[in-house]
């Protein structure tokens, strides 16, 4: 055995060697990053439109769909479907909540700890379990659960279970004392006082809410009465800020869009008509406003959400009195890979691109996943469409620059990266401005087989904010510039300096400017396409492949789509002693459309052919000691390609001296500047995977 001082002189020597000699350029590929699968794995979807939700319950049960697009919120509804076998239910967290609504300009509840002192009495447990039958969240942030910036759940404290004695606490360190011989508190002033709850004599449920608010505060000694009413008479109360002291609503949101925030607690609206309706003011909260509406910053943004959401929950202008929530169910004895989605729960855009065949199937590529829904297809116009069950089938057709993860994050999608830049990064960017460069995949295709280009993409963002009314021009009010620098590059500029503009223009889909350029921003409305014309271009995975109006909707997997599915195993590595053979590697590919491969060995091209889909062999002759870097790469139809590396160790034997096993071991070499070397040799050389 050579001793240490003998490795360590050899290492030295070698190293002086490289560093006169210069060094090679080498690639750096990042590790640990999470990626989605690819897809899609099925043959395709079918939307069978099944009116009655009866009747769509009754059909999942019969095995005849496989997924319930509608949400139910009948709890017996609920019961059959959880005791059936073979599936499962699909909650959906509603975009909104119930909220009452507190006066805090009016004494005493201008008192912080009066209106806590509520939110601390009010059992939104036992409303979600009792009032919503179990179909309901207790919730504290004005943001809603279902939106990936809600930060519920993340305090040191919440108001989900009623806390009777340390409301009462509160109140007595506040000064709301009990009188002898008196039965309610007055305030901290000595003076009586009592709250009325406005709530809508229409709604019964609310009249209940307003009762568990009413026994909560009858338990903090407070003077309190439910006064049902009218409830358009309730929202012109708080409209135009007329007196009142606590009143219920509900509240609903579009979109994940959380800038409504800064409005409607803002100092300077507490009392504009129309916003506001607590008449909040805090000079703390307003402090943030700035940065969540106008910094291009993700960190700063989303500081000051976290901090603005902190300051509501303390203060308690409005107490979420619950979020309910509606279901739906899906089957799991064919299909697997469904997804949850923040948003549209299990019958969403992911798990038509993820789902696949069980093994026991004859997956994973192949099958028709059956879905049903409540209406008709109103529409083949997606900016038109008022029906969020067309929506989300033509949402299958269409691809944006980004795509919203599962979670709620933003995803690269056409636009492979992105940069953001204001005159801070770049002199050239006009002061105010915004700007946006993106670089589009190279492989992406319209169902014409035209290559998606910038052209389209800028085409597309000037078409949106030209088309007076379009409901995809929202946030583009403040776009200056759309246009390409390259085929694969476009730049869009913005007049303002807000993180938010992000979120305005990643998401909308991308239109095809040959087909689009004929209809014209001002046709978008009026465009009413024939699923089967040739006008019909669309890019997403899946395309329209037959339609009978009231009946059902079939999308086919989309054969040229950039991003089709490609399974690739991932055999282990291999270590054997010098001639001897009879080794080899062998990969399992599967694919829905398989093309070639290429097989690579320290990244020079060995073998190259056609590949149907089944197995790829490559045996391992005439290998001197050493270590090898195989790597098979394979392509399908589209272009897409998957790639796995296998390490191949070729040991010594005992007939070579060390000398020269370590040389034919040497690994990688990295050189920082011109100073540092860092030597791996194989026997440290972790397995990796691409």
């Amino acid at each position: 055995m050579k001793s240490k001082n003998s490795l360590g002189t050899f290492l030295l020597v070698l190293t002086v060697l490289l560093l006169i000699s210069g060094t090679t350029p080498f690639p750096v590929i990042a590790q640990g990053e999470t990626t989605l699968e690819q897809g899609p794995y099925l043959d395709g979807i079918t939307y069978d439109i099944i009116p009655n939700t009866a009747n769509l319950v009754q059909a999942i049960q019969d095995d005849t769909i496989d997924i319930l697009q509608a949400k139910l919120d009948d709890p017996m509804q609920l019961q059959v479907l959880d005791t059936a076998a073979n599936i499962e239910i699909a909650k959906y967290d509603r975009n909104g909540y119930g909220q009452m609504v507190l006066n805090t300009a009016k004494y005493p509840l201008s008192i912080t700890a009066l209106r806590r002192a509520i939110a601390f009495a009010y059992d939104k447990e036992a409303v979600c379990t009792d009032l919503l039958q179990g179909m309901g969240t207790p919730q504290d942030s004005p943001i809603p659960l279902a939106n990936p910036y809600c930060i519920d759940g993340g305090l040191s404290y919440d108001y989900y279970a009623s806390d009777i004695d340390l409301a009462n606490q509160l109140l007595d360190d506040a000064g709301f004392s009990i009188p002898g011989g008196e039965t309610y508190r007055h305030a901290p002033n000595g003076a009586p006082f009592n709250i009325t709850i406005d709530v809508s004599d229409y709604d019964g449920f609310a009249v209940e809410i307003g009762a568990a608010f009413e026994s909560a505060m009858q338990a903090l000694h407070v003077d309190v009465v439910v006064h049902p009413m009218d409830g358009f008479e309730i929202l012109h109360k708080l409209y135009f800020h007329e007196d009142y002291d606590m009143a219920h609503m509900g509240k609903v949101f579009g979109d994940f869009d959380v800038t409504w925030m800064a409005s409607e607690f803002w100092s300077d609206y507490a009392d504009a008509s129309g916003i506001n309706f607590a008449n909040f003011a805090n000079a703390t909260f307003d402090s943030h406003r700035d940065d969540l509406l106008n910094s291009p910053y993700h960190d700063e943004v989303m500081d000051a959400l976290d901090q603005m959401q902190e300051i509501l929950i303390y203060e308690c202008p409005i107490i979420v009195c619950y979020n309910n929530f509606e279901l739906g169910a899906y089957r799991t004895d064919k299909f697997e890979g469904f997804v949850d989605d923040i948003v549209d729960s299990v019958p969403c855009w992911w798990t038509n691109y993820q789902t696949r065949l069980m093994s026991s199937q004859g997956g994973p590529f192949g099958g028709w996943l059956y879905i049903g829904i409540p209406e008709s297809i109103d529409t083949f116009n997606f900016m038109a469409t008022s029906s969020e069950h067309t929506a989300l089938a033509l949402s299958n057709m269409y691809d944006s620059l980004m795509r919203r993860s599962p979670t709620g994050e933003l995803i690269p999608w056409l636009a492979e990266s992105f940069t953001t830049e204001t005159n801070d990064d770049n002199p050239d960017v006009p002061a105010g401005r915004t700007r946006f460069t993106f670089e589009l995949v190279g492989n992406a295709r319209w169902t014409d087989g035209r290559t998606i280009t910038a052209e389209d993409v800028a085409f597309t963002f000037n078409f949106y904010k030209d088309g007076s009314g379009n409901p995809y021009g929202e946030g583009l009010d403040v776009l200056l510039t759309a246009h390409s620098t390259t085929s694969t590059t476009v730049v869009i500029e913005f007049g303002s300096l807000s993180y938010w503009e992000m979120n305005s223009i990643f998401l909308k889909p991308i239109l095809p400017e040959h087909i689009f350029s004929e209809i014209g921003a001002s046709g978008w409305n009026s465009w009413d396409p024939d699923p089967f014309d040739e006008s019909m271009v669309t890019s997403g995975p899946f395309v329209i492949s037959m339609y009978i109006p009231d009946s059902f909707l079939q999308l086919s997997s989309n054969p040229s789509y950039f991003n089709m599915a490609i399974l690739l195993s991932s055999p282990a590595d291999i270590t054997f002693t010098y001639r001897d053979y009879g080794h080899a590697i062998s990969w399992q590919a599967e694919s829905s459309s398989p093309d070639s491969y290429e097989l690579y060995r320290n990244s020079t091209l060995r073998s190259s052919g056609d590949w149907d889909g089944s197995y790829l062999t490559f045996y391992l002759h005439s290998l001197e000691i050493g270590v090898y870097n195989y790597t098979l790469v394979v392509y399908d139809e589209a272009g897409n390609s998957a790639s796995d590396t296998v390490w191949v160790n070729v040991e010594s034997n005992g007939s070579l001296d060390i000398t020269t096993f370590i040389l034919q071991n040497l690994v990688v070499i990295v050189i920082t500047g011109s100073a540092a070397v860092i030597l791996v040799v194989s026997v440290l050389y972790p397995k990796f995977r691409r």
